[in-house]
């Protein structure tokens, strides 16, 4: 995205482009909030442990109580073998003395004895298929909890290895938390600062939506509202706006040090007249206006600063209403500890 830059001297305004780092700093509370919601993590990373562990021996008891059945089965089995063997030693000759009848009423055509005959070999067929029924529900059964205790192992060491590294990586960034130079902490801890102080002188402005104050990692942006600070096309600062552009270059001079970047916004309609050529000369120019009113106060350091002319290309909502194209048209005072900036 094209911007334009300008240096600023005694007499000339120099504007440098300044990364923004998101990742670099942070407020003591975000600490705290980091270092509670690993807290947090592992809490539930023990109860899902316990769960896991809990579920497991409720899926091996099952697992046992279906071998259980199958081994009580399977003696049941063995137990009518063994008396059917002994039975059948028993009465052998008793055996065959009725097979012998058997054959001599099948030869004389008996019909009741025939059908005594194929209803024993009824009975013992459904006897064997029940058994073999019951033999394979139960295998189904265990084959059903091995597979569910599978599935149950896999989600729970899915979900635990997904939290242990949520914990390691607050962890780490704990870890980078704690290790910041005590330099870094000071210049947080007077962002904050300077935060605070401008939300409260600020405060009748901020109330009346003319100016708002963004917090974020590294960064503040003061947010002014193009109605109270330019006429419409136009980039000479309104009087307005001057008993708020005081307080903000008050509050400046009381934390020197910081990097300053001014930015120019404007909506999505396009301007072409005597004075801008489209709204990338409007936007800067009127970034530089802002620059040039705060550089009054000998407590600033031009050296501090830069200016930043987006045109419409940064909008914060769509331009699809007035009231939006009015919160897109403004200029944002962006303030950046100077350990912030690259080398």
């Amino acid at each position: 995205m094209k911007q334009f830059f300008f240096r600023l001297t005694p007499i000339i305004l120099l504007a440098v482009s300044l990364p923004v780092f998101s990742d670099a700093f942070y407020f003591p509370w975000e600490y705290n909030k980091l270092y509670n919601e690993k807290v947090t993590l592992e809490l539930e990373l023990d109860s899902l442990k316990i769960r896991y562990r809990n579920e497991s021996e409720n899926s091996k008891k099952e697992k046992a109580s279906l071998d259980g059945k199958i081994k009580s089965l399977e003696d049941q089995l063995a137990n009518e073998r063994s008396f059917r063997e002994k039975d059948k030693d028993m009465y052998a000759d008793l055996i065959r003395a009725l097979e012998n009848q058997i054959a001599l009423l099948k030869t004389k055509s008996s019909s009741k004895e025939k059908e005594l005959i194929e209803e024993n070999e009824r009975q013992s067929k459904k006897y064997q298929d029940l058994v073999n029924d019951l033999r394979s529900q139960l295998e189904k059964e265990k084959l059903n909890c091995i597979q569910k205790m599978d599935d149950m192992k896999r989600e729970y060491e899915s979900k635990i290895a997904s939290l242990e590294a949520r914990i390691q990586s607050l962890t780490d960034q704990i870890s980078k938390l704690e290790n910041l130079s005590e330099n870094q902490k000071r210049e947080l801890n007077r962002l904050s600062e300077q935060a605070n102080e401008l939300e409260s002188k600020l405060s009748g402005e901020i109330a009346k939506g003319q100016i708002r104050v963004k917090r974020f990692h590294n960064r503040l942006v003061i947010n002014i509202d193009d109605q109270i600070s330019f006429d419409s096309g136009s980039a000479d600062l309104k009087k307005q706006i001057f008993p708020a552009l005081d307080k903000i270059k008050e509050i400046l001079g009381n934390y020197p040090g910081n990097l300053i970047i001014v930015e120019g916004h404007t909506d999505n309609i396009p301007i072409r007249n005597k004075k801008f050529q489209d709204n990338w000369q409007l936007s800067t120019e009127r970034a530089l206006s802002v620059v040039r009113f705060l550089l009054e106060s000998k407590n600033l350091d031009g050296r501090n600063f830069s200016v930043a002319g987006y045109g419409d290309h940064q909008p914060i909502v769509s331009n699809d209403t007035a009231e939006n194209r009015s919160l897109n048209r403004r200029v944002d005072i962006v303030l950046e500890p100077q350990s912030g900036k690259s080398h």
